[in-house]
């Protein structure tokens, strides 16, 4: 999958953030939030693909718009290895061949490069530059390097650098910083107005660079950890070590990053730097932790589950901002200390929380599945009970119970409920007012009502919305796939089988990937298997109701009961015993071919090649297997009469009766005959050995007159009786 298709989605969701204030609110003279104009361009486009060749993971890519006729994009594509820039309305996508091409509306695919590695394509968020590795070594993409080249849309291809490890890089958010790191681990950081790349840092394990590329904060592989300014001659070298998690606001003045972090536990110490301030420690034992868009505020959630709020700009009144106006003209002062006030605890037992782009609510899910708001300067509202997950996108709330239900909530107030608020804001400023110096913190307004949630859709396995909530597109559990649109009362079914498709995309979401079902592997198969030098083959059928049944040459089929478990696009577990390893991996090849990765407590693994048959092939095949077996088993039964009556010759005494019985020089009617034996003779049994054909032959010492000598000789124990 290209690794930052979706990134505009993700940036103004996570990223970009906001949040609500913790206490009142103050007046604000500083950046007002503004939505990204991107929210106005239709994002009604969904992407199909459609395996055609499993064995070597290529498909046909199509595009579906609006609910429209879909319409082809190419054949052989890799699976995984496309996706949509919704802005620039442009589809991207890696062939057979690893050619990378691009596709725009009414314009015929375009070929970009050769020898692109999957997994490799970057966008810059303002969709104007896209970054690629490229093999140096045609036709091989096993490698772990290559050469990194930048595109910027409607421009020729640049190649950045050589030797650029895959997955280590990225570009700025307007495509014009390109930060990465080299095989020897050097990283190295490129602007697009100039010649030459700049060298960071060296034996580089981990960095992340701000959204517009001028700051890049790094960990060697000694976890000394440094940041670099792109302003800055020199690096500075922080004291922290093993850096977790690392944000930065929507304008990179300001980062965030886990200190001291345990990936066991998925914690650190919250540490945050601003320019213009001292390094400054916000919290231990962080595991989550978001800004709000203009960098105002940041929230984070602790190991005790606990919600935080902590302010990051200055507190100051208007006469303190006009004393530093008419400072301006002096030497830079130095670094200033944060914000002093203290976090402010939002609530206790919190799974996730989730905060509004605009800056205005946040809402938090605690361990029971209950979801709260609490919004700029009020007390917290509960919204709902029983939600799985749900998401803030400034006004609404979009969230998924535990039954699968999809709803959303306005938050917007009505008349009444802004009227109460303004009357009770009047009435907290009037009691501040009178407890002048001796007023505590400043209190909280009670709660705005929370309006009804209107129920989107029920059935809803996976969902995906654009940040507008304009458009949302989700897949429910009887298989059909829905996009709705603001103006839409309610959602339309564009798709009517999921599964007729391996895999469905949605803002470079996948909504549905077409997994390994009992109804691939229902059938009768032949199976074959290689084992020290020897070929084994038997036929097996696999049934509907989760029977693994093998036919034995002998009259006991096996019949194993089985569950599945881990389906993946072209494999499943196939647990033949609870809490045992006794299972089997199927690997699905093809609609005609499986291969079945077998692993047992009491024997060593091996892999069985199956090739489907029909059941009349197989009813056939199975029976001449008994037939064969039967025959088998008579021959066995005469061979092991004949073993045990020369066991029972064995150094005995035998007397032959019958004359001119022929003796040989060894046990077989094609060895050199001796002569013949006359009648009762005296035979003394010194060995004994069985033909194929259950024929008993025994060996003696005998004289013959003729040459007057005594020779050892072979004869048919039937032929003396």
């Amino acid at each position: 999958m290209f690794r930052k298709f979706g990134y505009i989605v993700l940036v103004l969701m996570i990223v970009l953030a906001g949040c609500s204030k913790a206490g009142d609110k103050a007046v604000d003279n500083g950046p007002k939030y503004q939505e990204d104009p991107s929210v106005n361009i239709a994002k009604d486009e969904v992407l199909l693909y459609v395996m055609t060749d499993m064995a070597n993971g290529l498909g046909d890519l199509y595009i579906q718009k609006g609910g429209a006729d879909k319409e082809k994009i190419a054949s052989n594509v890799l699976k995984d290895q496309f996706g949509y820039m919704y802005n620039a309305k442009v589809a991207m996508y890696i062939d057979k061949e690893h050619t990378l091409y691009q596709k725009e509306a009414g314009k015929p695919s375009e070929q970009i490069a050769t020898d692109v590695y999957g997994d490799s394509i970057v966008h810059s968020e303002d969709e104007t530059t896209i970054l690629f590795l490229k093999s140096t070594v045609a036709k091989d993409y096993t490698g772990s390097t290559g050469d990194l080249y930048r595109m910027v849309r409607g421009s020729e291809k640049e190649k950045i650098s050589s030797d650029v490890s895959n997955y280590n890089y990225e570009v700025s958010k307007d495509g014009k910083v390109v930060t990465f790191v080299t095989a020897d681990g050097s990283l190295y950081r490129k602007a697009a107005d100039v010649t030459d790349k700049e060298k960071i840092g060296s034996d580089v394990s981990v960095y992340r660079t701000s959204p517009d590329g001028s700051v890049t904060i790094y960990q060697n592989a000694e976890n000394d950890v440094y940041i670099k300014y792109a302003n800055a001659v020199d690096k500075e070298k922080l004291a922290s070590s093993n850096i977790g998690q690392v944000v930065y606001t929507q304008d990179s003045k300001t980062l965030a990053y886990l200190d001291d972090y345990r990936s066991d536990s998925s914690k650190g110490e919250l540490i945050l730097m601003k320019n213009g301030y001292e390094k400054a420690k916000l919290a231990s034992d962080v595991q989550q932790f978001e800004f709000t868009a203009l960098g105002d505020y940041i929230y984070f959630l602790n190991e005790d589950k606990t919600l935080y709020a902590k302010e990051l700009t200055d507190a100051e009144d208007a006469g303190d901002k006009k004393k530093k106006e008419a400072d301006s003209s002096e030497a830079p002062a130095a670094l200033k200390i944060l914000n002093p006030a203290e976090k402010v605890k939002i609530a206790d037992d919190i799974k996730s929380f989730n905060v509004a782009p605009d800056g205005t609510s946040v809402i938090f899910l605690d361990s029971d599945h209950n979801l709260f708001i609490q919004r700029s300067g009020e007390e917290k509202a509960k919204v709902a009970s029983d939600v799985s997950e749900a998401h803030l996108y400034n006004q609404t709330i979009l969230m998924l119970s535990k039954e699968k239900t999809l709803a959303s909530v306005d938050l917007t107030l009505d008349e009444a409920a802004l009227a109460a608020k303004d009357k009770a804001e009047k009435e907290l400023k009037d009691k501040e007012k009178e407890a002048g110096a001796t007023a505590a913190a400043p209190a909280l307004l009670p709660a705005s009502p929370v309006k009804e949630k209107v129920k989107i859709a029920d059935k809803v396995e996976e969902y995906s919305a654009d940040p507008s909530l304009k458009y949302i597109a989700f897949k429910t559990t009887d298989n059909e796939f829905f996009l709705k649109t603001k103006n839409q009362p309610e959602a339309v079914k564009v798709i009517e089988k999921t599964d007729a498709y391996s895999s469905i995309h949605f803002l470079n979401v996948m909504l549905f990937e077409k997994l390994v079902t009992i109804d691939q592997l229902v059938g009768s198969w032949h199976a074959s298997v290689d084992a020290e030098g020897e070929s084994y083959d038997w036929y097996v059928e696999i049934t509907k109701d989760l029977k693994y049944i093998i036919y034995d040459s002998g009259p006991d089929d096996v019949t194993r009961p089985f569950e599945l478990l881990n389906a993946t696009p072209n494999t499943v577990e196939m647990s033949f015993t609870k809490d045992s390893d006794d299972m089997a991996t199927m690997e699905v090849v093809d609609k005609n071919n499986l291969k079945g990765h077998y692993y047992s407590e009491d024997a060593e693994d091996s892999i069985t090649d199956l090739k489907r048959v029909t059941k009349e092939e197989l009813t056939k095949a199975v029976a001449a297997k008994k037939e064969q077996y039967k025959k088998e088993q008579e021959k066995q039964a005469i061979i092991d009469a004949a073993n045990s009556t020369a066991d029972s010759l064995l150094y005995e005494y035998l007397y032959n009766s019958n004359d001119g019985v022929k003796v040989y020089n060894d046990h077989s009617t094609e060895s050199e005959q001796m002569g013949t034996l006359g009648s009762y003779t005296e035979l003394y049994v010194s060995d004994t050995f069985v033909s194929e054909s259950g024929e008993v032959w025994c060996k003696s010492n005998v004289y013959f007159s003729d040459v007057s000598m005594y020779l050892d000789v072979w004869f048919k124990h039937k032929d003396i009786q």
